[in-house]
């Protein structure tokens, strides 16, 4: 996904000045932008308060017919009507000290949990997560991998294509997440396989692909039009300047999906302004992932209620490029932000929807959060490993991968636009995130494939691909083929062969790596030190930033290299309300106008003693 978000970058800036460039990414890259919420560090930690941890409020539980259910509280007054579904007192519970997901008051998380737990236990899976859908609390069941191919909601989002294999016949897979109202994109064909069939044309032409001869008669005739895609000219300023540089982006979304990819369009250079209700978005008091999510952009806080709000919003979003919001259905049209408003006004608008369940279907109205689609996609269970419980996935990996599709995909519309001139609207739902993260489980007429199963002790997926622990510590041993494998079941198998607990993590890297098998060694526990390691620090991903409520702090960032672009150094997310008046004063609106909308309420500006 980095890849493809560079590369479409790269193509956006090149319309611009006619000029290509290398693009460079990572699989390291790749893990640090799903650690974006937990990889924070604090310069100085005695000035802020701890992250947040597990809580019973998002936590896996086991009903009465031995199956399991995924709760997550986040939702404002979710906890609320969680006590009348389960008859549980809210007096036993919340006190003065009481703060989200119980922050502060371990004890009461304890005896929360405890009581929940026996409730759960009382009925079966099914008819909870019926009752508890029915109060608007985000839940969702703990599925098998695959399984969530059949849910209602998958089949209403026509999240399941069917297509036609040389090899394995007729088969149903995971459709492309990202929809276009302009540009819709064709369901996907076979993959091809070389190598595998006595007719290797017959296999191409049957599953989509061009035949050789196609292939080359369509590059000639490509060669003969000679077509260019370079403009005309571009100003010398955007020659090395960042790709989406004078790219104005208004994010709307609260929580992690939707501000994450704003972030990401930031990294790149555009314009993203923050806007949030007087109150802040609910996420703020998380301030270690909060900042993670907000870096580079610039804060409005808006009363999107307020009578008074279009006339703000009017103006400034007929000069923005990318809106983004994640409010469920039809939240944007009562707040007068629904795409056909918007786009009468600014033909270019480049609408972004990142929705939970979809904009249409049964579950379409309803709550969801990250561990919410990890419970439905089937992660939760592989995650458990064979024959034991459900597991949450640590941080939150389908909340990033939304955020880079939704990032790929507002790049998408935006080259579609460079090259036609208008914007267009895109949606790509949380549930549907899920189901592509998944995409390798598919079904054929015998079944769903595999793609493996942790064991029981959630430490293998196979003999050759495995941690073990050792006499002082842990180590990964990476078998990639046949041979290492055997190699490796050889070594453990002969007479003098040792076990794993008896020599240390040193002696067990030496010895496979003389047998050319690869083997490392792993940290105890995560550790934020990894932000001031060599291996960051030298590659120029991570830097400094001030953050309103945390200081002075490490992060990391800049997940896509680009040789002429250049990517300046992110500033730290933005105060409550921090540029408010200064975004409305290059809007055009008058100091007495910006006056008048702070009085009344609509608009609130920071404090200038809160500011960094």
């Amino acid at each position: 996904m980095l890849a493809v978000i560079g590369a479409l970058a790269a193509l956006h800036q090149r319309q611009r000045t006619g000029l290509g460039q290398r693009v460079q990414t990572s699989l390291l890259d790749g893990v640090l932008a799903h650690l974006i919420m937990t990889l924070v560090k604090v310069v100085d930690e005695s000035n802020s308060a701890p992250a947040s941890s597990a809580a019973p409020t998002l936590a896996i539980y086991r009903c009465s017919d031995d199956r399991y259910l995924q709760l997550h509280l986040g939702a404002r007054g979710a906890l609320d009507r969680l006590f009348p579904a389960t008859g549980l007192s809210r007096e036993d519970f919340i006190g003065p000290q009481t703060g989200r997901h119980f922050a502060g008051d371990p004890e009461g998380a304890v005896r929360f949990g405890i009581a929940l737990s026996e409730v759960f236990r009382s009925a079966p899976r099914d008819l909870w997560v019926e009752r508890l859908v029915e109060a608007d609390i985000p839940v969702a069941p703990c599925l098998e991998p695959g399984a969530a191919l059949d849910h209602p909601q998958t089949r209403e989002l026509e999240m399941v294509t069917e297509l036609s294999d040389p090899f394995l016949g007729s088969l149903q897979c995971v459709a492309p997440p990202i929809r276009f109202s302009e540009t819709p994109v064709d369901r996907p064909i076979a993959a091809r396989q070389l190598g595998s069939t006595p007719n290797p044309e017959a296999a191409l032409r049957h599953s989509g692909w061009p035949t050789t001869d196609e292939l080359a008669e369509a590059l000639a005739e490509d060669a003969e039009e000679g077509e260019s895609v370079a403009p005309a000219s571009a100003p010398a300023a955007d020659l090395d300047g960042p790709p989406l540089a004078g790219l104005r982006v208004v994010d709307f979304g609260m929580f992690a999906a939707g501000p994450y990819a704003a972030r990401l369009l930031a990294e790149l250079g555009a314009d993203v302004i923050k806007v949030e209700p007087p109150s802040g978005d609910t996420m703020r008091p998380n301030a270690h992932p909060f900042s993670g999510l907000h870096l580079g952009k610039r804060g409005l806080a808006l009363d999107l209620k307020h009578s008074r709000a279009p006339e703000v919003l009017g103006p400034l979003l007929d000069r923005t490029d990318v809106v983004l919001h994640n409010f469920r259905p039809g939240v944007d049209a009562r707040l007068g932000l629904d795409y056909e408003r918007l786009s009468a006004r600014n033909r270019g608008l480049i609408y972004f929807h990142s929705s939970g369940y979809g904009a249409r279907g049964p579950m379409a109205d309803l709550p969801g959060f990250d561990q919410i689609y990890q419970a439905l996609c089937g992660f939760s269970v592989a995650q458990g490993g064979e024959g034991q419980p459900p597991e949450q996935v640590a941080g939150a990996p389908l909340d990033c991968l939304n955020a880079l599709l939704t990032t790929a995909g507002v790049l998408m519309a935006l080259y579609h636009r460079d090259a036609a001139g208008v914007g267009q609207h895109a949606e790509c739902a949380q549930l549907g995130a899920g189901l592509f993260a998944g995409s390798e489980v598919y079904r054929t007429t015998d079944g769903l494939s595999s793609a493996g199963r942790l064991d029981g002790r959630r430490r293998s997926l196979g003999p050759g691909y495995r941690i073990e622990q050792t006499s002082d510590g842990w180590i990964f041993v990476c078998c990639t083929t046949a041979e290492e494998r055997d190699a490796l079941a050889d070594f453990l198998a002969a007479p003098k062969g040792h076990s794993w607990l008896e020599k240390s993590s040193r002696w067990w890297t030496e010895q496979l790596g003389a047998l050319l098998i690869q083997a490392f060694s792993l940290p105890e526990t995560f550790d934020t030190g990894l932000l001031e390691s060599a291996l960051l620090t030298e590659s120029s991903r991570v830097f400094r930033v001030r953050d309103p409520a945390l200081g002075e702090m490490l992060q990391a960032g800049r997940f896509v290299q680009f040789s002429r672009a250049k990517l300046s150094v992110p500033s730290g997310g933005p105060a409550l309300g921090q540029h408010s008046r200064k975004i409305l004063c290059e809007t055009g609106f008058s100091r007495e106008e910006i006056s008048e909308y702070l009085d009344c309420g609509v608009v609130v500006q920071a404090p200038e003693e809160s500011l960094p």
